[in-house]
Order: C-alpha cells, then structure tokens, then sequence
C-alpha cells in the first residue's frame, strides 16, 4: 500500500490520523509505505525520496549492541560499592534475580510493541491500553525519571572531565559546561539506528576502563577507600539493591529500540544475546572489587586507579 497526502488537510478526516502532528507542524507532504505488520515508514517532506521519520532499518545484532551500550553505562561504576554493601550472599542473589526480571520486562515490552506495532514509547502504550489517563501516566512517568536521571549522567560527566583535565583545577560548573561542549556533537544524531555504531565504541571504552580497574585491583596495590563500611542497615540495605535495579535499568528505551527494528520480533533475540554479556561485565567488576578491597570498597569503581 502505498498513499501520499497532499497539502493542508484536516488531520482529524479520512483514516490517516496517526499522521495528524507531522500535518500541524506544517509538513505539506507525507507519504506512508506498510511493507506489512510492524515493518511501516512514515516520510516527511516536499521529496519522495526524504529520511523517514520512524523507519525499520536496524538489525537484531545492532540492537543487541544499543542494549549493551544503553544498560552497561554509569550504574556499573558503583556496582562494586553496592555489592560490598551485600556482602557476597546479598550481592550474588541481587545479580541474579535482577537478570530474570529484567530480560522479563524486556520480553513483555516486546509482546505489547508486537501487539501495537505504532507505538514508540511507553506514551503509545498507555494510549491503546488506558486512553488519555494512560498516555499522561506513560509520558510523564518516563520523562521525570529521564530529566532525573540526567543529573546522575552531569555529576559522572563533571567528575570524569575533572579527573581527565586535572591540571586545570575545574570546578563543577566548568566542568558540566565542557562535557555539554563535547557532547554536542553526537547528540546531533536523531535515531537509535545511527547510535549503533557510538553504542559500540561505548561498550568498548567502558570495557576498557573496566579492564584498568581490574588491573589495578589485581595488581596487588588498589587505593580502596580510606574507612570502611558501616553495619548494614535497612536503608544501606535498599541502597545497595537499587544500585543493582539502575545499572539493570534499559527498559526506558526497549519500545524505541523495537520500533526502529526491521523486524521486531528478533527482539527477544537481541535480548538474548545482549544480556549474557551484561551480567558477565557486572559479576567481574563487582566480584573482584569486593573481594580485593571487602569492606572499603569504593562507591566509584574508577577510585581504585
């Protein structure tokens, strides 16, 4: 099936009203190409050949790599600090029942992208499923935890460019301007397909950096931290999980992720083969930071260096 609609048409007639905000923010031509259940791209723009809006282009493997890139981030920098918390009972269980859970929420995403093929995001969802209850729900909830989470993101942002340009003594507002500066850049690219290859130069460098903790925490001489821990208590208890919660956490982009996919039923494969890969890379870290440091293990995994 192939339609173009032309010109300043009413979005609320005729059966294309999913087209209606590209139509009120002044797009005069849209055309919408379905190649079938879950495999549709909407078009914008005066050129029939313009860059689709949402289009199906990404593969399983790259997927699987937006997965890894997305869950392995700042979360495992503190891995270690909320597995010392635990101790090695508390933290091993934590690490395993989160995998189950995890990839469950992720499978279960799957299943309502599948069973709505045009929802994006967790607004989408709560639209078919509660209405405009639904869709307040979905949209607000996601972009409060995205605008909070994005000060754990400033303050690991602001430490790593003061630790990189140590010599120049930055305090925290410099600092949090230079690293906005350098992401710029980057941010720049719109969809989750473009990110697939920087998802794998992130893997790769957070690997990296991972690798030099361990070395040192191997090595016979970390700088673990200067007091120990205190007796565990119910709220050092909660802390430590909730670590273990938010360096799981991805399922804020699993709806993006699947509605950028060709096909979105390989998703539960990226899945997978994704999260093998993540629980390996959070065991090492935070098992080897435990057992070289026990109880002055640093909350800040890069404090060992």
């Amino acid at each position: 099936r192939f339609l173009r609609l032309q010109g300043a048409m009413d979005p609320l007639n005729g059966k294309n009203g999913e087209n209606s905000e590209l139509l009120r923010s002044g797009i005069s031509d849209v055309v919408e190409v379905d190649g079938g259940l879950g495999n549709t791209s909407i078009f914008a723009g005066s050129e029939a050949g313009a860059e689709p809006v949402h289009a199906r282009r990404s593969t399983w493997p790259q997927t699987s790599a937006l997965i890894v890139a997305d869950v392995v981030g700042t979360g495992v920098l503190s891995l270690p600090g909320n597995f010392a918390k635990l101790g090695w009972a508390g933290g091993v269980t934590a690490l395993v029942a989160c995998y189950p859970l995890n990839l469950f929420t992720g499978l279960l995403l799957n299943k309502l992208h599948l069973a709505y093929p045009r929802s994006v995001t967790y607004g989408d969802i709560g639209q078919e499923l509660l209405g405009k209850p639904g869709a307040i729900l979905g949209f607000g909830s996601l972009y409060i935890y995205l605008f909070l989470l994005l000060g754990n993101y400033m303050i690991v942002i602001r430490k790593t460019v003061q630790e990189i340009l140590v010599e120049a003594d930055l305090c925290a507002v410099p600092a949090c301007l230079v690293g906005m500066a350098i992401l710029i850049p980057s941010n720049q690219l719109r969809t989750l397909h473009h990110l697939s290859g920087l998802s794998v130069m992130s893997f790769a460098t957070i690997l990296a950096v991972l690798l030099i903790c361990i070395g040192f925490l191997l090595g016979g001489s970390p700088q673990c931290a200067e007091t120990p821990l205190g007796k565990l208590d119910v709220w050092e208890c909660f802390g430590g999980l909730s670590g273990f919660v938010f360096a799981f956490s991805g399922q804020k982009i699993f709806l993006e992720m699947q509605a950028e996919m060709k096909e979105p039923k390989q998703f539960a494969l990226a899945l997978n083969v994704g999260f093998p890969v993540l629980f390996t890379a959070f065991f090492a870290v935070a098992a080897v930071g435990f057992s070289e440091c026990g109880d002055r293990t640093p909350g800040y995994i890069l404090d060992v260096i």
